[in-house]
C-alpha cells in the first residue's frame, strides 16, 4: 500500500483503481503511445507459463507519471494471475521490502536457503562461491521448479559501486575539510591565549586551578562548534523541507526516485549523532594543545606580560 500511495497520479485516482477489480494503472508514456484516456477499455495480451498467449479487458484506472524501464502499468493480482494462467494466490515474482538496508544480504541468504531445501535455487548474480557445471546444472534443474532469487545489491550492483565511491570520495574531502578547520581553530585559540595571557594570570593568581584553566578554553570550543552544527542542521532540515515541495513529476527519468513526483530525504538518527559527534570532537582536540599551554602558564609570567 506504501507504494501505490507513492505512485504520482495524472489523471485518474487510487481509489478507482482500488474500486474496481478489471481496472488497470499505465504509464503515461504508454497512454501517450495508444492515444489512451481515464475511462476506457484496453486488451492487453500477456503469455502464460505453458507459452500460451492471453488477452483480457482492463479499464484505465489512472495515468501515472513514470518511465517504461520502471513499469509499463500495475493491475490487481487475481486479473493478472488470470490473464497468465496460474491461481490467484501464486506469483511468479514476489518483492520483499525491507525498510533496513544493511539487511538486505542476510535476509536474501536465509530466504534463498530455505527455498533450497524444497526447491531448486540457483546462486545470486554475483555470488562469490565456484559457479555450478553448466551441463550438470541443465540435467538438475529439468523438469523441475526452479526458484530465482535476486536483491538489490545484485540488480543495482554497477549504480551501487559508483555511489559507493562517490561516498568514500565525499568522506576523505570532509575529514580534510576537518583537518583544515582543526588547523585554523588551533591557531586561532593560541591567539586567544596569548591576547587572555594577563586575565589567565589573574585567574591563577586568585586561585583557580589549572584544570579549570583548560576546561574554560575547551567548553568555549565545545560550544562553539555545538551550535555551529546545529545551527548547519537547522538549515540543512529547512532546504530539504523546500526542496521536498517541488513536483519534478515532469522528468520521467527520475521518477522512480520520488514520492509522488517529489523529492524526499531519509535522515538517520544516528549519521547525524555520529556526525555531530565527530565535528564536536575533533573540535575539541584541536583546542586541547592551546587549551592545555595556557593552563601551563605560570601565574607571575602571565601577569607580567
Amino acid at each position: 500500500m506504501d507504494f501505490l500511495n507513492a505512485l504520482r497520479f495524472i489523471e485518474g485516482s487510487l481509489d478507482t483503481f482500488l474500486n474496481n477489480p478489471s481496472s488497470i494503472i499505465i504509464a503515461r508514456s504508454v497512454a501517450e503511445g495508444f492515444d489512451a484516456e481515464v475511462g476506457e477499455k484496453i486488451i492487453v495480451w500477456a503469455e502464460t507459463i505453458n507459452g500460451q498467449v492471453n488477452v483480457e479487458d482492463f479499464v484505465i484506472a489512472g495515468i501515472i507519471a513514470t518511465h517504461n524501464y520502471n513499469s509499463d502499468g500495475y493491475t490487481h493480482i487475481k486479473a493478472l494471475n488470470t490473464v497468465v494462467d496460474i491461481g490467484d494466490t501464486e506469483f511468479m515474482t514476489f518483492n520483499i521490502h525491507l525498510k533496513d538496508e544493511n539487511k538486505i544480504c542476510v535476509i536474501s541468504e536465509k530466504f534463498r536457503a530455505e527455498l533450497s531445501n524444497f526447491a531448486k535455487v540457483p546462486p545470486m548474480p554475483g555470488d562469490t562461491s565456484p559457479p555450478p557445471n553448466p551441463m550438470n546444472q541443465k540435467e538438475e534443474f529439468e523438469d523441475s521448479t526452479i526458484y530465482m532469487v535476486q536483491n538489490i545489491d545484485s540488480r543495482l550492483s554497477f549504480f551501487k559501486t559508483i555511489t559507493n565511491t562517490i561516498d568514500r570520495v565525499a568522506l576523505g574531502v570532509f575529514v580534510v575539510i576537518l583537518i583544515i578547520i582543526m588547523v585554523g581553530l588551533m591557531n586561532s585559540y593560541r591567539m586567544v591565549m596569548i591576547e587572555r595571557t594577563t586575565e589567565i594570570g589573574t585567574m591563577r593568581a586568585m586561585g583557580v586551578q589549572k584544570s579549570d584553566i583548560r576546561n574554560i578554553f575547551v567548553l568555549e570550543a565545545l560550544f562553539v562548534a555545538l551550535k555551529g552544527v546545529l545551527v548547519g542542521l537547522g538549515v540543512a532540515l529547512a532546504l530539504m523541507y523546500v526542496f521536498s515541495m517541488f513536483d519534478f513529476s515532469q522528468n520521467e527519468d527520475f521518477t522512480f526516485y520520488l514520492n509522488k513526483g517529489k523529492p524526499f530525504f531519509l535522515n538517520s538518527i544516528f549519521e547525524i549523532s555520529m556526525h555531530v559527534f565527530l565535528v564536536c570532537s575533533m573540535s575539541v582536540l584541536a583546542v586541547w594543545i592551546p587549551a592545555r599551554a595556557a593552563a601551563n602558564l605560570k601565574p607571575a609570567e602571565a601577569l607580567r606580560s
